[in-house]
C-alpha cells in the first residue's frame, strides 16, 4: 500500500508536492474509506482532478519513473538516467538539477522509506529506512555523493552476506579502504565513510537481500499496478501472445485451479453488474508457434428465436461489445488481484469509456470494508466532476492538481477549504471555487 509520494523537478513540477494517503484526523467522514491496521490508518482511494494539462498524469508518470529506477539494472544506470531525467522545462535554473522523488509504503506490516535524487548522468543520493516495532525509523542506507552512511544490524541484514561481499571485493583486488569498511561493519554493524561503494546501493542490496530492499522491490513489481491512457481496449492487453492468462481462465477446455476459479467468478460478476445482458464470456485459442498462442473473446447473449422460445448466440467480444464494457473486462482482472493481495492499483483518466454510474460502483467496490478485506488501495486521476457529489469520498481522498502562470503544478486536498455549507462540491468545483479548471474565454465558463 502507498502511505506517501513526494516529487520535484520532474516534468510539470518544480517545487516539492506530495500525495498523502493517510486519512487526515479531523475527518471522521466515512470511516469504512480507511484500511486500520496495528502500524496506522491508511486510505483505499485517492482520487486526482484537475483541467487538461494541469499535470495529473505527471503525478503517474513519476511513479511510474521511480518503479524503472528502482528495477533497473547497475549496469542499465546510465543509459536509463538520460532516458529519465526529465526536469522542469520551464525554468533555466532547473536544467541540471536532481529530480527528487521519495516514496513511502506498507508491505509485509513493515513501513519502508526510500529516495533517490538523480539527473542525466549520475544518481546523486539514496536513502532507504525502516520503522521498527516501536515506531522508531532505523535507516539502512543514507547515501550522498561519496558519503555512506550503512547500518546493517538494525535491519537484520546477514553479517555473512557482507563476509560474502569482502570475500568478492578481495578476489578482485578491491580498494584497501573498501575491504576495511566490510570489516568494520562486520565488526561493528555501522559504517561511516568517505568512500563511493557501488554495491552498498539499493540495487546491490536487493541482490544481497536486504530486507527493506526486497519488500520495496516486491512492492514495485508484484503489488503496484499503473494503467496509463493508452490502456483503451481489451484487445491491446489480452489478444497477444505475452499475456494469456486470461485467455487460459476463459478457455472452456482449461481446468483451473481454486485461486483462477475465483478470479474468473469475481471478474464475470463484476461485468455483469455493469453489463448486465452478457451472460457468459468465454475464449478460443489460436496457436501461433509451437510455443506461444493467442486468444479470441466471444460473449454470449440471450437470442429471442422465431417460435417464441429463448436460447443464447456467441458474438465477437471484440466487434460486438461496447469500448466501455471491453475496457471494464481489461480492468477487471487488475482490480480484484489489486483486492486480493493487498496491493496498489493506479489508473491515468479512469474515466475514459466508463459511466458515471460504474465508476461509482468501481470506487465503492475499493471502499467496501466486506469486499477489500486486504487494503487493496485504488489512485485514479479523472475528468469526471460529477465524483465529487456521488462516490462518497472524504475530503483527504480528493486532490486536485493545477497550474499556476508559470505553469508549475501544484497539488492540493479539498480539506483546506471549508465545505460545511455547500450542497454540491462539484457544482462548486465547476464554478471555481476549488480552482484545478480550465482557463476559458469569458462567457464561456461555467454559470456565466
Amino acid at each position: 500500500m502507498l502511505i506517501s509520494f513526494t516529487l520535484e523537478n520532474y516534468r510539470s513540477f518544480k517545487d516539492k508536492h506530495m500525495v498523502i494517503c493517510q486519512p487526515n484526523e479531523n475527518i471522521t467522514k466515512y470511516p469504512n474509506n480507511i484500511y486500520t491496521k496495528d502500524d496506522g490508518e491508511y486510505l483505499k482511494i485517492i482520487s486526482i482532478f484537475g483541467h487538461n494539462a494541469a499535470g495529473k498524469s505527471n503525478i503517474i508518470k513519476a511513479i511510474e519513473c521511480l518503479k524503472i529506477l528502482i528495477m533497473m539494472k547497475n549496469d542499465e544506470i546510465k543509459d536509463r538516467l538520460v532516458e529519465l531525467y526529465d526536469p522542469f522545462m520551464y525554468d533555466e535554473t532547473m536544467h541540471g538539477k536532481p529530480t527528487f522523488f521519495e516514496v513511502e509504503i506498507l508491505s509485509n506490516n513493515q513501513i519502508i522509506r526510500y529516495n533517490i535524487s538523480f539527473n542525466n548522468k549520475k544518481i546523486i543520493s539514496e536513502y532507504l529506512s525502516i520503522l521498527n516495532n516501536e515506531g522508531k525509523e532505523i535507516i539502512i542506507l543514507d547515501y550522498k555523493g561519496k558519503k555512506f552512511y550503512y547500518q546493517p544490524q538494525d535491519s537484520q541484514y546477514s553479517k555473512n552476506l557482507v563476509a560474502k561481499l569482502l570475500k568478492d571485493t578481495q578476489l578482485n583486488n578491491a580498494n584497501q579502504d573498501v575491504q576495511n569498511i566490510l570489516k568494520s561493519i562486520i565488526n561493528e554493524g555501522v559504517v561511516k565513510s568517505q568512500v563511493s561503494i557501488a554495491s552498498f546501493k539499493l540495487r546491490e542490496l536487493i541482490v544481497l537481500k536486504e530486507p527493506a530492499a526486497v519488500l520495496l522491490e516486491k512492492f514495485f513489481s508484484n503489488q503496484l499496478t499503473i494503467i496509463n491512457n493508452n490502456f483503451v481496449t481489451m484487445l491491446e492487453i489480452f489478444l497477444v501472445s505475452k499475456h494469456n492468462l486470461i485467455g487460459k481462465i476463459f478457455h472452456k477446455g482449461k481446468e483451473l485451479d481454486n485461486n483462477l476459479n475465483i478470479l474468473k467468478n469475481n471478474m464475470m460478476k463484476f461485468i455483469k453488474h455493469a453489463d448486465l445482458y452478457i451472460q457468459d464470456i468465454y475464449s478460443d485459442e489460436i496457436m501461433i508457434d509451437n510455443d506461444s498462442s493467442m486468444y479470441r473473446f466471444f460473449s454470449q447473449h440471450k437470442l429471442s428465436k422465431k417460435d417464441g422460445s429463448i436460447s443464447t448466440i456467441n458474438v465477437a467480444f471484440d466487434k460486438v461489445e461496447s469500448e466501455g464494457t471491453r475496457r471494464l473486462f481489461g480492468l477487471s482482472e487488475y482490480i480484484f488481484k489489486t483486492i486480493e493481495n493487498g496491493g496498489t492499483l493506479i489508473i491515468d483518466e479512469i474515466d475514459i469509456k466508463l459511466h458515471p454510474l460504474v465508476l461509482l460502483y468501481l470506487i465503492k467496490f475499493f471502499n467496501n470494508l466486506e469486499e477489500n478485506k486486504n487494503g487493496g488501495q485504488l489512485i485514479f486521476t479523472t475528468h469526471a466532476s460529477e465524483l465529487l457529489d456521488i462516490a462518497e469520498l472524504r475530503e483527504d481522498q480528493i486532490l486536485f492538481v493545477a497550474k499556476d502562470k508559470n505553469e508549475c503544478s501544484s497539488i492540493y486536498p479539498l480539506f483546506i477549504y471549508d465545505t460545511k455549507d455547500i450542497s454540491s462540491v462539484s457544482r462548486s468545483y465547476l464554478f471555481g471555487r476549488f480552482g484545478a479548471i480550465p482557463r476559458l474565454p469569458s462567457g464561456y465558463n461555467f454559470g456565466e
